[in-house]
């Protein structure tokens, strides 16, 4: 009862995982240990790591048995480290760990990645686990999937503001971006970059960008405040002021109440007698594409 009540307390504070060491080290002997795993009480996750029977077997607490199991330098990092800190979602289920020593871990079900320049800034411990941060895990990423998804994840961190696109930049410069797939990913999303190095405001704001861009169409400036004699009119979602044009984009919650629709007839109205075209579109237009490029196309005459 006294061995159970101890793995008990282990597991507990180790997220329903037990290592075989800090069993050892609590007192608890090997045989009494594999009589255990023989039962089905604890079950093996990774050499030297156990997951208690009433433990589910969750993708989080495998990551963190493959992270235990690399000790002591194994990072969580690459699809993994991007689904942790919600770059990607979790349709992979595959699992990224890097060490930084010349000794590769075998571990069952798991990605081993060596890698010769990762340094302490590199990582942080989240939850107790070491993670590779925000922008090494996008320099990482390309690795293992496309670049656009390398793209899409660097759009994801800089909109939630996980990072910024001059810290994703320094962690090229600090590694060195050339000559392997994917810091060369990350080094094409940067460089594609159309926000002049500031974070988005939206989703919306990325994806009109890349529809623009796509069709060869010149950028606006987003999030424009418009001004007349000094005085506010509006602030629009796009405007090419050299063209006197102006784009908007109604979301998903757009007049939810009849006040904010009488304010958006009356900002419209205003910004038409100041003599710029208002071009209106719905999200669903701009995920569909064609009716944005070619009101643009119109209104811009290009």
């Amino acid at each position: 009862m006294r061995i159970d009540q101890a793995l008990q307390q282990l597991g507990a504070a180790g997220h329903g995982l037990v290592l075989r060491r800090d069993a050892l080290a609590a007192g608890v002997c090997e045989s009494a240990l594999d009589r255990r795993i023989r039962a089905g009480s604890l079950v093996v996750e990774q050499p030297g790591i156990y997951r208690l029977a009433g433990a589910a077997a969750t993708l989080a607490r495998r990551e963190r048995a493959a992270v235990l199991a690399a000790h002591p330098d194994g990072v969580l990092s690459h699809r993994s480290a991007a689904r942790v800190h919600g770059l990607i979602g979790v349709e992979v289920e595959a699992i990224d760990v890097t060490v930084s020593s010349t000794r590769l871990p075998r571990l069952r079900d798991v990605t081993i990645h060596r890698s010769l320049d990762l340094q302490p800034s590199h990582v942080r411990l989240l939850d107790g686990m070491r993670v590779t941060t925000v922008e090494r895990t996008l320099a990482d990423l390309g690795d293992v999937v496309p670049p656009r998804r390398v793209a899409w994840a660097l759009e994801r961190a800089v909109i939630e503001r996980l990072t910024t696109w001059e810290r994703s930049t320094a962690i090229l410069d600090e590694i060195g971006g050339r000559g392997r797939n994917g810091r060369g990913a990350l080094r094409a999303a940067l460089a594609e970059w159309p926000f002049d190095g500031r974070p988005p405001d939206s989703v919306l704001e990325v994806a009109l960008a890349r529809l623009l861009a796509a069709n060869g169409l010149p950028l606006p400036t987003f999030q424009h405040e418009m001004r007349h004699h000094g005085r506010f009119v509006a602030r629009v979602d796009a405007a090419w002021l050299d063209r006197m044009v102006v784009g908007e984009v109604d979301g998903h919650h757009a007049h939810a109440g009849s006040e904010q629709f009488k304010r958006d007839l009356r900002r419209q109205n205003e910004l038409v007698r100041l003599g710029y075209t208002v071009l209106r579109w719905s999200w669903d237009d701009v995920q569909a594409g064609w009716r944005v490029v070619r009101d643009v196309r119109h209104a811009l005459d290009c």
